[in-house]
């Protein structure tokens, strides 16, 4: 019998699709033999649930070899280290554990066997077991997703389209004020200072970014004037 010794240096961990994989199977050597075993088991747990969740690890010493490449989890070395396990959930504590594994085919007196020795034993002394574990790894927390963004809003072109409605509107209102009114720009402002202000106040409202309501007037001069620079809001989407 050959037994398979571990020598330490498993190393596991969790790539970036959260897969469970064997970064380094270790240290191993047969009993009496400077090569490794030939084969592995896996085992991979995950904390909280009973017994492994994929492959297989050997309750027994040795068994028929045909069987033995039936379990999951069975690997030569290049195949262990190929093997990419399913995406773990975020924050899952998971193990991973290998036992070595060589065939031996009988000759003389036991030909005809043909069994997979497992053991994963302490080089020191063969007699004593130990565990060839990757230890606890952690898979990465991935953060959350941006939130969705928000539906479009058709609002701002709704009243593009409705404030391109009003403008030949506005224009028409402030001409025909205009035309009527008799007095020049000095006369009315002289004539009517408390208009003039509101004038006055609804330019600079609209001069600060501001969609002011316009004033009220009584004049038509004053309307006129109202109306042109309602006008000019309207062309730059300042209108209440």
């Amino acid at each position: 019998m050959s037994v398979s010794l571990y020598n330490g240096g498993l190393v596991g961990g969790v790539d970036e699709e959260r897969r469970p994989r064997v970064v380094d199977d270790g240290n191993w050597s047969l009993q009496g033999s400077s090569e490794g075993p030939a084969y592995r088991a896996l085992a991979l747990y995950v904390q909280g649930r009973d017994g492994p969740v994929f492959g297989y690890r050997p309750p027994a010493q040795r068994e028929p070899f045909q069987q033995a490449l039936q379990h999951p989890g069975v690997f030569t070395r290049q195949e262990l280290l190929a093997w990419r396990g399913d995406a773990l959930e975020p924050g899952a504590v998971c193990e991973l554990i290998v036992t070595g594994g060589n065939r031996y085919v009988g000759w003389g007196d036991t030909a005809g066997e043909d069994w997979m020795e497992w053991g994963s034993r302490d080089p020191r002394d063969a007699s004593v077991t130990v565990v060839a574990t990757s230890g606890p790894l952690t898979v990465p927390r991935i953060a959350a997703p941006p939130p969705p963004p928000p539906p479009e809003d058709d609002a701002p072109q709704d009243r593009r389209l409705e404030l391109d409605r009003r403008l030949p509107e506005i224009g028409d209102n402030a001409l025909a004020e205009l035309r009527l009114a008799k007095a020049s720009y000095e006369q009315w402002r002289a004539a009517n200072p408390a208009e003039a202000r509101q004038v006055i106040a609804y330019l600079a409202a609209l001069a600060n970014g501001e969609s002011p309501a316009p004033p009220a007037l009584s004049t038509r001069k004053g309307r006129g004037i109202v109306a042109m620079l309602q006008a000019a809001a309207a062309s730059i989407g300042r209108l209440p």
